[in-house]
């Protein structure tokens, strides 16, 4: 994992940001490509890539400027994503700036913000970046421009976790949730300004069998976790975002690794008592449960297909799991996807799948599909399985040809593979990929970020009753004795009715 740091220049409000420790991968002059997140902790934002390509020329940016409006102390940190797996996400750094009072009107060195500015109205919501699973993903609350009536109490909420998420009929949860309050008050989960203050973390269910809340069946159906904030000061100037960091579930993972197509949005609201508070210096939400909420205005990311993120391969197997003794049974198949995010255009590919050798009859390999099919050659090896294509031409995603068909630079390869007669026992099955590509004499080599997994339990046991024993027949003695005892009186009888005469 890259170690990075940010360091700064302060010119009055102005300060210039560079993060340091991306210029290049250890053992490598590429340089690292990175998808970078920057709270300013004044309530400003700014997301950027290190790489940018413009009609054929790359250049690379490790620099941003921010000018601050107000004097003070603020605390600025980086959440960072790599582009390419192998250069591994850092840890998000952090710094902090002393600024004073705007000398120049004017900071150089800015640079432009890919997440789009927040509507003339209403409450708004954006992301840092598409959702990986345990990792930190912030997304920002923007309440600057909402309707706000001071007699009455305003609050933001958060709606995360969508109900009725499936994989293969299995539910997964998205988002680990914030556990309660405290959690939700630290830094690390939330970051608001003086405007604003967290006051809750509640279930969708709990809200609505503990206050009457008008006008959101839709939200609280379609979700599960809220975390819920209070404007405390509607006149406070500048940005009004709230900064909140979610932890994907790996959960996320599986949702990926499944064959049917998943998607992930949050919501948010802004909610409003509906009626005046009998007190209005208290915060918290334990008072509403007499005045209830009534839903002012709400929005909604689009619905996103969950992708293999910034990861240009990936890898996938069906089946996920079966029973133990029942491998024969089963045939598998790996699906290898892998892109050209390069500015060349390849014209040798070659994926080298490692799988358990072991495990599989090698000679039962059967390709389904592939690209450019006509050209692929399948290599049986020792320790893995190499699907090898000759004199093709697959675009650069960077490429003029790569950004005009935005499909030209995949590809994949999907085979079928049986295990042997007598599979030794395992409780899983790995395997993952490296996809070497080349242009003329130079090869690259990339391998999967991801492993897949075939696990393998033990059939559930089904419990047999126990064979009752049968209990001795005494029947036939005991009449024996009672005969054999009657007989023994009648003797006696006779024997001293004998004697007595």
């Amino acid at each position: 994992m890259p170690l990075v740091t940010i360091s700064k220049q302060i010119d009055g409000a102005c300060v210039l940001f560079t993060l340091e420790g991306l210029e290049a991968t250890e053992g490598n002059q590429k340089p690292r490509i990175y998808d970078v997140f920057v709270e300013f902790g004044d309530g400003e934002y700014v997301s950027f890539y290190t790489k940018n390509v413009d009609r054929g020329v790359a250049t690379y940016n490790y620099s941003f400027s921010h000018k601050y409006e107000q004097p003070g102390i603020y605390s600025v940190t980086a959440n960072m994503k790599a582009v390419y797996s192998e250069d591994g996400d850092p840890l998000y750094p952090t710094t902090t700036v002393d600024v004073g009072h705007a000398v120049n009107p004017i900071c150089g060195g800015a640079v432009p913000n890919k997440l789009p500015s927040p509507p003339a109205t209403g409450i708004w919501l954006t992301r840092s970046h598409m959702p990986k699973f345990a990792e930190q993903n912030v997304y920002v609350l923007n309440y600057n421009n909402l309707n706000l009536d001071p007699d009455y109490r305003n609050f933001v909420a958060l709606f995360y976790n969508q109900t009725g998420k499936e994989v293969e009929g299995t539910p997964y949860t998205q988002w680990k949730t914030i556990s309660n309050i405290t959690e939700l008050q630290t830094p690390e989960v939330s970051r608001v300004r003086s405007s604003a203050a967290p006051v809750e973390v509640i279930t969708t269910e709990l809200l609505r069998n503990n206050i009457e809340v008008l006008n959101t069946d839709e939200l609280l159906d379609g979700f599960t976790d809220m975390a819920i904030f209070e404007i405390t000061d509607i006149m406070h100037p500048g940005q009004k975002n709230i900064f909140v960091s979610l932890e994907g579930h790996p959960g996320l993972q599986d949702a990926v690794a499944g064959e049917e197509e998943q998607t992930i949005s949050l919501s948010v609201a802004h909610l409003v008592e509906t009626s005046a508070a009998n007190n209005p210096n208290q915060i918290g939400i334990s008072i509403l449960k007499d005045a209830g909420l009534n839903l002012v205005d709400s929005f909604s990311l689009s619905k996103e297909t969950l992708g293999t993120f910034h990861d240009p391969n990936f890898i996938k197997v069906t089946p996920t799991l079966i029973d133990r003794g029942d491998e024969a049974l089963h045939t598998w198949e790996y699906n290898v996807k892998f892109t050209n995010d390069g500015e060349d255009i390849a014209d040798y590919l070659r994926v080298d799948c490692y799988l358990d050798m072991a495990f599989f009859d090698v000679d039962s390999i059967h390709v389904l599909d592939a690209v450019f099919s006509s050209k692929l050659t399948t290599i049986k090896r020792a320790d893995r399985v190499s699907f090898e294509w000759t004199d093709v031409s697959l675009a650069g995603a960077n490429s003029a040809a790569g950004r005009l068909i935005t499909d030209e630079h995949e590809g994949e390869v999907t085979f079928q593979i049986s295990p042997k007669n007598n599979p030794p026992a395992r409780d899983k099955i790995v395997a993952f990929a490296d996809i070497i590509m080349g242009a003329g004499d130079l090869r690259e080599t990339t391998p999967t970020p991801n492993v897949a997994t075939t696990h393998i339990k033990e059939p559930p046991v089904v419990a047999v009753p126990p064979v009752p024993v049968p209990y001795p027949n005494y029947k036939p003695l005991l009449w024996a004795i009672l005969i054999f005892g009657i007989l023994g009186v009648l003797l006696l009888l006779w024997i001293i009715f004998t004697c007595c005469n």
